[in-house]
């Protein structure tokens, strides 16, 4: 009696689109917060009355990044004491370059791998082909 196995589990399949799906969110996640981060930035360089007359519309920045900002100056005690003596806040160039290098490594990580490279069962788009094999008891 043959019976016919897959090599490939379902469940191996299942955990590899959840963590595909993962990174891909985290990714997208990342690219917004930095938006975010920049925006926060550019909102700093208004003058404080044009601030004033938007603080309910600018909350969302200020709630979003000022706690990473906090949580990074006190990380790095370094940027507090150079925001001190030079009067430039250096935490948000750290947090736009921190969050950036994650996001771009975690695309890479979840990257789809060229057929070409995945050998010769290898479908055309992209797929490896389930290899079946017959098994007799």
């Amino acid at each position: 009696m043959a019976v016919l196995t897959s090599v490939d589990s379902p469940l191996d399949q299942v955990s590899a689109g959840t963590a595909g799906a993962i990174l891909s969110l985290y990714s997208t996640a990342s690219r917004w917060f930095v938006t975010a981060c920049i925006g926060r930035v550019l909102v700093a360089s208004f003058p404080d009355s044009v601030r004033s007359q938007l603080k309910m519309q600018l909350r969302p920045l200020y709630l979003i990044c000022d706690p990473v900002f906090e949580s990074c100056k006190i990380a790095v005690p370094a940027l507090r004491r150079a925001a001190a003596l030079t009067g430039v806040d250096l935490t948000p160039i750290l947090v736009i370059v921190a969050f950036q290098t994650l996001s771009v490594s975690s695309r890479a990580l979840g990257a789809e791998v060229p057929a070409s490279e995945m050998g010769p069962n290898s479908k055309a788009d992209g797929r490896k082909s389930r290899s079946v094999r017959r098994r007799s008891f």
